[in-house]
């Protein structure tokens, strides 16, 4: 987590500063600063698009007629359109990466995968406050056809002082990938 820390708040701005004075250099000062106010004013009107169309696939999603894999979407294009509200050039490719249908998708397997990886080789998060106890499953499919185990246990905790149990009923999914 440090080392995401590091990299978000030291490396990241050092390489949008070398990237956008090379951009500078290149293109020409005003060019580059337009076109970094001119993606920051893509971002604010897509995330007001967007904020309007995930009112009605959360709806929809609550009803039944969606699958879950929308809200995550949905996340991935907020997420998009708060990176090309960035200013620089790094962050800007990040998210018009995002706003592609199926590097979104792709994105999102990447993350589930190094996420269950990780729960699933010991990522231990008691000292953080949380951590998940396996005991019985169910299988599934997401909405991009990787299939998933939901898990119920009543020993899992959240938040409060490390050791103590309470009995919450939480569901902890794992994803597994078919090859």
């Amino acid at each position: 987590m440090n080392l995401l820390l590091f990299f978000v708040f030291v490396i990241l701005p050092v390489l949008e500063i070398i990237t956008f004075a090379f951009v500078g250099i290149y293109w020409g000062w005003l060019q580059a600063i337009f076109l970094t106010i001119t993606t920051s004013f893509l971002g604010f009107s897509l995330s007001k698009y967007y904020q309007f169309r995930a009112k009605g696939n959360i709806e929809k999603v609550l009803s039944g007629e969606l699958p879950d894999g929308h809200i995550l979407d949905n996340m991935m294009l907020y997420l998009a359109c708060f990176l090309l509200t960035l200013p620089g050039f790094l962050t800007d490719f990040a998210g018009l990466f995002l706003l592609i249908p199926w590097c979104r998708r792709l994105t999102i397997r990447f993350v589930g995968r190094r996420l269950s990886a990780g729960v699933l080789s010991g990522f231990d998060t008691r000292s953080s406050g949380f951590y998940f106890h396996t005991q019985s499953s169910n299988a599934g499919q997401d909405a991009y056809g990787d299939e998933f185990t939901t898990s119920r246990s009543t020993h899992s905790r959240l938040g409060g002082a490390p050791g103590k149990e309470q009995d919450d009923d939480i569901i902890d999914v794992d994803f597994e990938v078919k090859k």
